[in-house]
């Protein structure tokens, strides 16, 4: 689990909402976060982002249409945009200096994976 995550991203809102992902910050009334295949909740997978941190080589999502990702890495910002997988991206999550920021767009529901450390470049090409 420190390597990687699914988790499932719902906006029920008709508006486009901004998520600060795995930071103290809340969410919304109408964003709903969830472990895929996990035992873990949101707010576990943001505190063992601070505990433990996450580290991965890339990120994959379902959604249809091009996803906008901020990475902040310290004191710097990466805007990464993403239409089914980004791999070869080294991403540090610590849930303080370094998370993302990503737009769910309205009323939508998609997954939203970071890519383990384990896998190779090759072992991602379907």
């Amino acid at each position: 689990m420190i390597n990687g995550f699914i988790i499932e991203i719902i906006n029920s809102d008709e508006s486009d909402k901004e998520i600060t992902l795995f930071t103290d910050q809340g969410l919304t009334e109408s964003i709903e976060i969830r472990g895929v295949n996990s035992d873990y909740e949101y707010a576990n997978l943001s505190l063992m982002a601070k505990t433990k941190g996450f580290v991965g080589c890339g990120i994959s999502t379902n959604y249809e249409n091009e996803l906008q990702v901020r990475y902040i890495n310290g004191l710097e910002e990466e805007t990464i945009s993403i239409d089914s997988i980004l791999t070869n991206k080294r991403i540090n999550l610590n849930g303080t200096s370094n998370y993302l920021i990503l737009t769910a767009p309205a009323s939508s529901t998609f997954v939203f994976q970071l890519l383990p450390l384990l896998l190779t470049t090759n072992s991602l090409i379907a």
